[in-house]
């Protein structure tokens, strides 16, 4: 089989961080969504089809169904083949940094669930935050697990942080794959890259930097990045001057170059969109293998991707 490019579509889609590692990997992006209308400017300015046309729909994820996705694709690149549909739901049910309830977004990754038995693509990943897996949240997690049993699909799950990929912040995700019955063959996640993890003094010119939590210590250039929030890191600080990060500071943070990604229109929206997002390096690793080792395709002169030989 020959393909003129490896189709990727996004739900929950974070303003494109993670689909940047994606892009780095190979995968050209042809469907975006997202309830929230500024993730999807981000995700526009930064990421657009080849012809220029935009690939963002802005959706309820409860409320769409895989026909219309797949419709979308369709009219787009002229043909309904999706390589992998990647999904990163809401995390905030799940972290305890919701203080006013659960709002039922926990619910999403069941949705999740069901845009990938309706969509129907090669290979899926849907990434989370560990906590999904504590026992407070077994009535999804129980139904989320029961529902694998009775998909099309090979999949499995690891815990990855994010500094054992050559990302710049210590990010622990739960990240799921699924690899479709018909491609025979289990799911694969990229190895670790021991002995490279990176300190603050490898991306950012600071002293010290403190996160925001009131149970965390100032910390000092050689720790890693903490997890990087809405919120976090709360400060940087060189030579007794102190200071919020700037949108480029945040950028190196989620392993983006600030020459190359288009900020929020605020600096509230870009905040927003680094605390939901995946660090690009992880995406990259895990495109990577999914491109070499799950879909074993290789790209020719021409652009175009064929099977390895």
């Amino acid at each position: 089989m020959e393909y003129p490019e490896l189709t990727v579509a996004s739900v929950f889609c974070s303003g494109g961080i993670g689909m940047t590692g994606y892009v780095d990997a190979g995968f050209t992006p042809v469907y975006a969504a997202d309830l929230e209308k500024q993730p999807l400017e981000i995700f526009d300015a930064n990421f657009r089809y080849s012809n220029g046309a935009s690939v963002t729909h802005q959706e309820n994820a409860e409320l769409l169904i895989g026909s219309a996705i797949r419709q979308a694709v369709r009219k787009l690149t002229g043909s309904d083949t999706i390589h992998l549909l990647e999904q990163g739901p809401s995390c905030h049910d799940y972290t305890g940094l919701q203080l006013r309830g659960d709002f039922g977004r926990r619910t999403l990754m069941l949705d999740a669930l069901r845009l990938i038995e309706e969509v129907q693509p090669m290979v899926a990943v849907i990434e989370e935050v560990p906590k999904f897996l504590l026992p407070k949240h077994k009535d999804v997690s129980d139904e989320y697990f029961a529902r694998l049993k009775k998909m099309n699909y090979r999949s499995a799950y690891r815990i990855m942080n994010t500094v054992h990929y050559e990302s710049n912040q210590s990010r622990e995700r739960y990240v799921h794959i699924f690899v479709h019955n018909e491609l025979g063959i289990d799911p694969i996640f990229p190895e670790p890259i021991l002995g490279k993890e990176k300190r603050v003094k490898d991306f950012l010119d600071v002293d010290h930097f403190f996160s925001g939590h009131f149970s965390d210590k100032i910390k000092t250039k050689n720790h890693f990045m903490c997890t990087v929030t809405s919120g976090s890191p709360e400060w940087f600080a060189k030579g007794g001057i102190k200071w919020e990060p700037t949108d480029d500071e945040l950028k190196l943070c989620m392993d983006l170059d600030p020459k190359k990604y288009k900020s929020a229109s605020t600096k509230t929206a870009m905040k927003q969109a680094v605390g939901n997002g995946i660090p690009a390096k992880l995406t990259y690793h895990i495109g990577k293998t999914i491109i070499d080792q799950i879909l074993r395709l290789e790209q020719k002169h021409d652009g175009t991707w064929v099977g390895k030989k």
